[in-house]
């Protein structure tokens, strides 16, 4: 706990800042001591994890529970700083409410910025491969962006109501977007950046989606907490079938 923690650094500065953090917590509002989970580093036992809405992020050898690195987050300029791992655990990217970016590349800690101009943002995700990241928002807007040059590849439109989650097939061949009711989640082949099927669900907000590691099963939850299953068509499959009626 960050009010007892035995390094003297890592306590809080003044009571003001521990009332302000009860506060915070009081109202709803995210909390400056609180560690949020990230990612885990591929083939490794190291957790990254951020502390606070905007204050560190922290890699922790899971196994021995020390903490081996650390370094600046991106500042939140909102209540959200969303943020997503290459596969390959080489890019660490986070984003602010107001779609502003930060990449950080960890083996150097090189670090490039980059404006999705996409307000209200919700989630973002990198493919497997590391080729591609997709961000989407709330308001009903998202795209889809070439990592190695950071340009934009697509923009993404087409829901009724706003974009909540994304997820990228095991394969990086597609790509499903969360959003509610009649519109749960719908699936684009990457290649073509077809949109290929629309899945009906119960609830609003499909807030978590992800694909089975075969790439078989799609399931998402929202925000009622209903969890939902689909099956999730090959790529070849769906790219053989008419695109759905507008």
């Amino acid at each position: 706990m960050k009010a007892i923690n035995k390094d003297r650094t890592r306590r809080y500065a003044t009571a003001n800042e521990l009332a302000a953090d009860v506060e915070r917590c009081q109202n709803g509002q995210p909390v400056e001591a609180r560690l949020s989970p990230v990612a885990f580093v591929p083939g490794t036992s190291h957790l990254r994890t951020r502390r606070g809405p905007g204050d560190t992020m922290t890699e922790w050898d899971a196994l021995t529970g020390r903490q081996v690195a650390e370094w600046p987050a991106q500042p939140a300029r909102g209540p959200r700083l969303v943020s997503g791992l290459s596969a390959d655990g080489g890019w660490l990217v986070t984003a602010d409410d107001e779609g502003v970016s930060r990449w950080r590349r960890l083996a150097t800690g090189e670090e490039t910025s980059l404006d999705f101009a996409l307000k209200d943002l919700q989630q973002l995700a990198i493919s497997p491969h590391g080729r591609l990241l997709a961000a989407v928002s709330a308001a009903g807007a998202g795209g889809l962006w070439d990592t190695a040059t950071r340009g934009k590849i697509a923009d993404v439109h087409g829901f009724l109501q706003g974009m909540r989650s994304v997820a990228f097939s095991p394969d990086s061949c597609r790509r499903a977007i969360g959003s509610s009711g009649e519109e749960a989640i719908k699936i684009w082949a990457v290649a073509s950046q077809r949109e290929l099927l629309t899945l009906e669900g119960l609830g609003t907000n499909y807030l978590a989606t992800a694909f089975s590691p075969d790439g078989n099963l799609l399931g998402s939850s929202n925000e009622q907490g209903l969890l939902s299953f689909w099956r999730a068509p090959a790529a070849a499959s769906t790219e053989a079938a008419p695109a759905p009626a507008r």
